[in-house]
């Protein structure tokens, strides 16, 4: 999934158009959140299908997300 996600970061950065879309049941896996902000941040149109928890905030310009959450 990573490298689909790259070649469409390659294609933003390239001027092209570039885009993805995501059907997953939950989006909280941190190292896929921070690769789709990374892709978001290049240019990449990003469309999601998610059915139950995600950890991405729209609208949000970061890179990398460095909280941690814990459930006690």
């Amino acid at each position: 999934m990573y490298r689909l996600i790259d070649a469409e970061i390659a294609n933003a950065k390239a001027g092209k158009k570039a885009a993805l879309t995501l059907k997953v049941n939950n989006l909280v896996d941190k190292g896929l959140v921070n690769k789709l902000y990374g892709a978001s941040n290049a240019g990449v149109k990003i469309n999601m299908i998610i059915r139950g928890m995600c950890s991405l905030v729209p609208g949000v310009e970061a890179s990398v997300i460095t909280s941690k959450l814990s459930a006690s």
